[in-house]
């Protein structure tokens, strides 16, 4: 059930030690409160960061001294993955826009593709953006993001996470075998410390250094051909 949110939280952690910065000093929002929003959020959250905003297709809510996103968790689970009726003191409601151009650290990004784009790009405060959906940053964001300084944690390297363990499913099944949590979690935070480092290193070796995105391309190609 962690898989992709966990692999989130473990390419963000990698990136952050890369640049010498704390996850217990970051504010994050979060776009989306389904299974990679919701648990990606509830694992930064005890990593220690504060989270400010969090939004689903029907509500956004925010406070400025951070969320309770344990309890909002909870209630999503408990009520059809909706955080529609969730309260909890200091929140207030936002829109959809409101919480993507949010003056935090990171903004984590867990819903649709396409959500960052020339209309709203420039509107966009954070300094990190972190790719838990699957294309939510359109070329064109990209390109004004990478020339902005916002670095992005693209897509197929942060929520690779999901792919990873069902690959071990796979794996187990053919064996007959079964693996306990701490197993598979051990064996998913090496696969995605050993991604983040390849793509980071092809970044660099080929002229593009920050630029996960191409970085992350370029490693993938190189390990098809060979």
């Amino acid at each position: 059930n962690e898989a992709t949110g966990r692999g989130c939280l473990i390419a963000l952690q990698c990136y952050l030690a890369k640049k010498g910065l704390d996850i217990k000093n970051m504010t994050v929002a979060v776009q989306g409160f389904g299974n990679v929003g919701s648990v990606g959020a509830r694992l930064i959250a005890e990593a220690g960061a504060k989270v400010v905003a969090i939004g689903d297709v029907a509500v956004n809510l925010y406070n400025p001294n951070g969320l309770d996103v344990e309890k909002a968790y909870e209630y999503a689970n408990s009520h059809g993955r909706s955080l529609v009726g969730y309260s909890e003191p200091g929140m207030t409601t936002i829109t959809g826009q409101e919480l993507l151009a949010q003056d935090v650290d990171i903004l984590y990004l867990a819903a649709l593709e396409n959500q960052l784009n020339k209309e709203n790009m420039e509107h966009v405060r954070a300094k990190i953006i972190l790719e838990g959906a699957n294309g939510p940053t359109t070329n064109d964001a990209d390109k004004y993001f990478f020339e902005k300084g916002i670095d992005v944690i693209p897509d197929v390297l942060a929520n690779g996470g999901g792919v990873v363990v069902s690959y071990y499913e796979w794996v187990q099944n053919l064996q007959r075998d079964s693996w306990s949590f701490e197993e598979v979690d051990e064996k998913l935070h090496g696969i995605m410390v050993n991604i983040f480092k390849n793509t980071r290193d092809a970044a660099k070796e080929y002229g593009f250094e920050g630029n996960y995105l191409v970085g992350a391309n370029i490693a993938g190609f190189i390990k098809v051909a060979d």
